[in-house]
């Protein structure tokens, strides 16, 4: 049986996340390096990709990781998928993953991902999400909030109501949209109004469908500097 070819990603880009999942349903090993090599404050990984390398392992049995003493390179090494399972990171059933409080990233970032993997796990995902860097709503970073990770994939119910009758009900301070493309692709975008307010929930609106509009125009082949 021929071993599977190690995959490089140099530098990372946007999409690096998604290499990191792809690698381990394949078992394909590979090699992320030039993460952030040349900022003096923030070099290597962030404490956001830290957590998530952790708690890859922790849904993982045999993986195996190496980074570099500055964090600019990461060797991964996929193992068996095993979830929640005895004796692979889980207690009782389940698995607790404390974020540290320097993580700017929502809940989401970490979500998505163990979605992607709990269908082909040996055992269900059961994962406890606990520490002060738990974030549940949306980000500047581009992070979606919980509600819209669950509600996303609903179909919308039908309404008796006519849309051309616009109604106010009250004060709106977020928004969740969702886009469906005629390939079947689901689009999702938040937003939220300031702490300090002063905006009006049509303005809100409005800001939350040019962010849908541009969600569904972009390609994913922007580059980025980490994952």
């Amino acid at each position: 049986m021929a071993t599977p070819q190690l995959l490089c990603v140099s530098p990372p880009t946007a999409s690096s996340l998604s290499e990191l999942v792809l690698s381990t349903l394949t078992g394909r090993a590979v090699h992320i390096s030039q993460i952030r090599p040349s900022d003096p404050i923030h070099m290597g990984l962030a404490p956001h990709e830290i957590s998530f390398l952790r708690l890859l392992e922790a849904v993982t049995n045999g993986s195996h990781m190496e980074i570099s003493y500055t964090g600019t390179i990461v060797l991964y090494k996929p193992g068996l998928i095993t979830g929640s399972a005895p004796g692979s990171g889980a207690s009782g059933g389940v698995i607790k993953h404390e974020i540290p409080s320097n993580c700017s990233r929502g809940i989401s970032y970490f979500l998505l991902p163990m979605c992607l993997l709990a269908p082909f796990s040996k055992a269900p995902f059961n994962i406890l999400f606990t520490g002060p860097g738990v974030i549940t709503s949306s980000t500047p970073t581009g992070d979606m909030s919980v509600d819209n990770v669950s509600s996303a994939p609903l179909v919308a119910a039908p309404t008796r109501d006519n849309p051309s009758n616009k109604k106010k009900i009250g004060l709106g301070f977020g928004l969740s949209l969702v886009a469906e493309s005629s390939t079947g692709c689901l689009f999702s975008a938040d937003v939220a109004s300031l702490p300090t307010g002063g905006k009006p929930p049509e303005d809100i609106s409005k800001r939350g469908w040019m962010c849908l509009e541009s969600c569904c125009s972009n390609d994913d082949n922007a580059d980025g500097d980490g994952f």
